[in-house]
């Protein structure tokens, strides 16, 4: 980022482990996911200030910290439709009310933690797939909107090729185009902030996906996004001018055993 003409570097590195578990297929062809986070690994550098949190050694005891302890003990009941579309995740509305009430941050954690915002996290699982049979050679998209209220809005396009298969597996490439939107006046929120503009300089990506014919689902996938954004930021009645330069690298893997488990000793 460029705040006031002074450059602010920002390293951002995640890993989360979930496990998700199929209890039923619904009579229209929904399926009800059961599923739970269970590790997460973070590590940010934004200027030179960090930001550390490692579920399994319990590093932070931060708003941060508090909020993911959270997480980590929420149950939820997703419903896929056939064709990937994520159509309800129930019980983000019982974490959020536990964390509100624990977070020094209510505001920003009421625009962030939302239904719709935890719908990605397990987007990457199935969001690809095509609404019909395709061939080698195939094309299918799909648009996708995530709403932040206060933050603004985010909207994707994705485009998906079949460019290969195997006995074992098929392979997916994909490109997508974003576009930001800045709230709108009824959507100004409690934030101590509001951006007043947006404008966009690069919203583009490039993945790849492998899905397993055996297993029949994700085995891998990887999707790389470049955004650059320039920002008007009103903070106590100035607008600052605040450019963002973003490259987010998003790698996914489906594995029958938990990774985080303890491994047996010989």
């Amino acid at each position: 980022m460029k705040v006031m003409q002074q450059d602010v570097k920002q390293d951002q590195e995640q890993v989360s482990t979930w496990h998700m578990q199929p209890q039923a297929m619904m009579p229209n062809g929904d399926w009800l996911i059961r599923m739970r986070l269970v590790g997460i690994r973070m590590n940010i550098d934004i200027g030179g200030n960090k930001i550390v949190y490692d579920s399994q050694k319990k590093s932070a005891t931060s708003t941060i910290g508090f909020c993911f302890d959270q997480l980590l003990n929420a149950d939820f009941k997703t419903t896929v439709q056939p064709d990937g579309t994520i159509r309800r995740m129930q019980g983000v509305d019982e974490l959020l009310k536990t964390i509100l009430e624990g977070s020094s941050s209510p505001a920003m954690m009421k625009s962030i933690l939302t239904e719709e915002g935890m719908k990605k996290s397990i987007a990457p699982l199935v969001d690809y797939l095509p609404s019909q049979p395709v061939r080698i050679g195939d094309r299918w998209t799909r648009r996708e909107m995530l709403d932040l209220g206060p933050i603004g809005q985010y909207v994707t396009n994705y485009s998906y090729t079949l460019k290969a298969t195997s006995a074992q597996t098929l392979e997916i490439h994909s490109t997508s185009s974003l576009k930001y939107a800045p709230p709108g006046a009824a959507q100004k929120g409690d934030l101590p902030f509001v951006i007043q503009s947006a404008t966009m300089r690069k919203g583009h990506g490039e993945g790849r996906i492998v899905f397993d014919r055996i297993q029949g689902r994700l085995r891998e996938s990887t999707q790389r996004l470049t955004f650059a954004v320039t920002l008007g930021i009103e903070v106590g009645g100035m607008v600052t001018i605040v450019d963002v330069d973003q490259v987010q690298t998003a790698r996914v893997r489906t594995m029958s055993d938990n990774p985080l488990a303890p491994r047996e000793k010989r």
